[in-house]
């Protein structure tokens, strides 16, 4: 405000806005927006004010605030020396996030990500006079075929993330963060308010600006397509001789010795002291230096282009709509075997895995599929399960994670679309620069799915067993444990066509009237980490999701249990084998079989193949190899059970990864393992068709006779091409084998496990080891860990020394990249 010499910031963690003097640069006060606060409401636990994210100012004394988690607009009056005062709460449909006024200060116009509008508000009455659709004209929409995309409501995904204004005031632009687009909007006129056409972007467009004259645009992209990371841990490996090869000698650029290692790196003696410490910080700062990792290998962008005439326009909004499929129908061979499926498939079992690629753990298939073996590092080996179901079924080798971490990764593997303040939260958590973890029922850490400190206790975990106690949470925030993030609403849920937030495939299930029992899906851990907990009567989690309560303590011969959340079965724990979740869904699934009442959807989380927790791990499975072949064990004991059992016929398994940030792939840094297992499956196949998460979700959608959730799956193609409907249902079996290097830990393996063929396999390094090199690291939550660093653990433990291939950036100089 240049004219009083103030600055007004939006505080996004404290919930609150400081202005600024700018002449003196002091805070002359910080501004509490949640209701509580005395120049607000002064009324506890109601909810309000959270995640600010922009503000925009009228005059000098009112100050417009987008709080995101809640759906508002907050307005305040900054004209006082001392403190803001509350003016108004405006209500809106979607999560506001960029706003503009227009030049005369009249009119504010708000983004709102979920609803995929832009709010018109009235400055003077402080009201919502209109809301415009940003996902694209009127004549764009309407070829949506109905029957193919938009059945059951409107479906959204656009994400309007910022708006702006023209220099001459006639236009305004929003930016679609989520369809790559910007949406141009005249604000005069005969279509006033209404999208006449779309610009296509980069990646993830984040904001807009204009020339001065207005011929001139500026679009800002928040990402970039990743390319190849087949050097994903280090590029050269005569730089990284320091901790490839402990004992060994830094290198400059020009292959010279710099300084001699004080001390080994990762040692096995007794302890780490100082220099060892050091020494692998140099080995961090060396394995990030490779610019292999998926979040170093996106790049933001600056487009500069000439406005569009009308004429171009026309065909830009024809190129959005191709790029998003937007007026493409589905196909006939893709209805057909869709409508056969539905009718055929009453049961779907959909298992999430943890981060790894396709060349590592399938590089060495060996049956014409793309794959590198020069980046295996899980093979067949120890993934034997895993190789048989990919080479006897489908080899899935162009399917892509969209996602980058676990973050943005299970909100891709549930809901086929992430929030725009998820995607930006998650950058700035995963680069060191502070906020959470947002995702999986959280925000903050904080259970916001449920609205009461009681019920958000409850699924914590037992009072002083767990850090995620309200009053823990809230020990220093003001306000205390009624105003830590009042209400139940959680920003990185999306929203659906049938229900505000209830953007997941369960809701999609459920509001179709299926059924679901989950398996580890977005729960907190708590109780002790024992062998067949349903026994010793130890409950495992609390579920932070309502729509998927917990079953309540049952007593054994129980036939159904009830809720819809396994309590008994541990969410993810590196500490915790596999092969006892495997054990605990058994358990159920022979009741199921007793019963014919297999759920239409399972949701299964098996986590070992992300690995860690050596030093504390059960059952003796505490090396990486151990960890895998548990993991792909218990994977296989899934099938076998499924495929020697009465629902061996309507039943089809998923496989995926949540993401595939920790290996290296010779493709693309997100192209990884999808497995696809049961009848009409089609065998010994490789299918090279291009597939990502949202068509596995497209996929659950139509077999199920699901809604679609949002605009990514109403518009993406299911994957028709996996199955042959001529086939037999009969027609498949499986049974798994363990890998011998299982006999190494103290799982009870069984009486009737069969062994994998070839020669025994032996961990690289003992427990000791693996405890000792991940001494530092923390595996109590997914992705605490960073990720170039482990996997270099990880390679220098496994690999005899083997160096990665040398490659550079694809973005970075040769120089920079040592």
């Amino acid at each position: 405000i240049r004219s009083v010499e103030a600055l007004v910031v939006a505080n996004n963690y404290n919930d609150s806005i400081s202005v600024i003097d700018t002449a003196s640069g002091t805070v002359r006060y910080e501004h509490d927006l949640r209701p509580y606060f005395a120049n607000n409401e002064g009324t506890d636990s109601v909810p309000g004010g959270t995640f600010p994210f922009a503000v925009a100012i009228k005059g000098n004394n009112t100050a417009y605030v987008s709080a995101n988690r809640d759906r508002e607009v907050v307005v305040v009056n900054i004209s006082l020396p001392t403190a803001g005062k509350l003016i108004k709460r405006i209500k809106l449909h979607g999560n506001p996030l960029g706003m503009t006024l227009d030049p005369a200060q009249q009119v504010l116009y708000v983004a709102q990500d979920n609803s995929d509008e832009v709010a018109v508000i009235d400055t003077e009455s402080n009201t919502v006079i209109a809301n415009i659709d940003t996902r694209g004209p009127n004549e764009v929409l309407a070829q949506m075929n109905p029957d193919d995309g938009l059945k059951g409501g409107r479906h959204t995904g656009a994400s309007p993330f910022a708006v702006t204004i023209s220099p001459d005031g006639k236009t305004l632009y929003a930016v679609n963060d989520g369809a790559n687009s910007v949406a141009v909007i005249p604000l005069t006129g005969a279509r006033a308010n209404q999208v006449i056409g779309l610009i296509p972007t980069a990646y993830a467009p984040r904001d807009i600006t204009f020339s001065a004259d207005g011929s001139w645009m500026y679009i800002i992209n928040g990402k970039s397509v990743t390319g190849p990371n087949p050097g994903h841990l280090f590029s050269n490996t005569a730089s990284m001789t320091s901790s490839t090869y402990p004992g060994g000698v830094i290198l400059d650029d020009d292959g010279k010795p710099v300084e001699a290692l004080k001390t080994p790196a990762y040692p096995l003696g007794d302890g780490c002291d100082a220099d060892c410490q050091a020494d692998n910080s140099t080995a961090r700062d060396n394995a990030r230096g490779t610019n292999q990792y998926q979040f170093q290998l996106e790049q933001s962008s600056l487009v500069s282009a000439p406005v569009p005439s009308v004429d171009a326009l026309q065909h830009l909004t024809e190129q959005v709509a191709e790029n998003n499929f937007y007026t493409a129908n589905q196909d006939g061979h893709n209805k057909q075997v869709m409508a056969f499926l539905s009718k055929k498939i009453k049961h779907i079992i959909y298992v999430v895995k943890e981060n790894r690629t396709f060349d590592q753990v399938l590089g060495d298939l060996s049956n014409d599929s793309n794959g590198d073996p020069r980046l295996t590092v899980f093979g067949e080996a120890i993934t034997p399960n895993q190789h048989a179901l990919a080479r006897n079924f489908v080899t899935l080798d162009n399917f892509y994670d969209p996602g980058d971490g676990s973050m943005d990764g299970w909100s891709w593997t549930m809901q086929g679309r992430v929030t725009s303040t998820e995607g930006l939260t998650q950058q700035l958590n995963y680069g060191g620069h502070g906020l959470s973890y947002e995702s999986e029922g959280g925000n903050r850490s904080v259970s916001v799915n449920w609205e009461t400190v009681e019920e958000r206790d409850a699924v914590a975990g037992p009072e002083g067993t767990t850090k995620y106690t309200a009053a823990a949470m809230a020990a220093n925030l003001p306000g205390g444990v009624d105003n830590l993030l009042a209400g139940a609403a959680n920003h990185t849920s999306t929203d659906a066509p049938f229900g505000e937030e209830d953007g997941y495939i369960f809701n999609a299930v459920l509001e179709a009237g299926g059924t679901v029992r989950n398996y580890g899906f977005v729960v907190n851990n708590f109780g002790n980490q024992v062998e067949n907990p349903y026994v010793a009567g130890e409950v495992q989690v609390g579920p932070l999701d309502p729509a998927l309560p917990r079953a309540d303590f049952h007593a054994a011969g129980d036939n159904l249990p009830a809720g819809s959340t396994d309590v008994y079965f541990r969410g993810y724990d590196q500490v915790y084998p596999d092969m006892w979740r495997y054990a605990e869904w058994k358990r159920e699934f022979d009741l199921y079989v007793e019963n014919g009442k297999l759920p239409s959807l399972t949701l299964f989380r098996i986590s070992h193949d992300h690995m860690g927790s050596f030093g504390s791990a059960l059952a003796g499975v505490n090396t990486p190899e151990t960890q895998q072949a548990d993991n792909d064990l218990a994977v296989g004991k899934m099938v076998e059970a499924v495929a020697h059992s009465p629902y061996a016929e309507d039943t089809l398994f998923i496989i995926i990864e949540d993401d595939c940030q920790d290996g290296p792939d010779h493709v693309d840094s997100h192209r990884t393992t999808t497995y696809m297992v049961g009848p009409y499956v089609k065998k010994n196949a490789v299918i090279s068709t291009f597939y990502t998460q949202v068509n596995v979700l497209r996929t659950i959608e139509d077999i199920l006779g699901a809604p679609h959730i949002n605009l990514n799956t109403a518009r993406q193609q299911p994957m028709a091409d996996v199955f042959d409907i001529k086939s037999s249902p009969k027609d498949w079996t499986f049974n798994a084998v363990a890998s011998t290097v299982l006999l190494t830990t103290d799982l009870d393996l069984g009486d009737d496990v069969a062994m994998a063929k070839g020669p025994a396999v032996l961990p690289k390094h003992d427990a000791a080891y693996w405890a000792k090199v991940t001494s530092h690291l923390d595996f109590s939550e997914a992705d605490l860990i960073t990720p170039l660093h482990y996997n270099k653990i990880l390679w220098e433990g496994l690999m005899d020394g083997k160096p990665y291939p040398e490659i550079h950036s694809r973005w970075a100089s040769e120089e920079e990249d040592g």
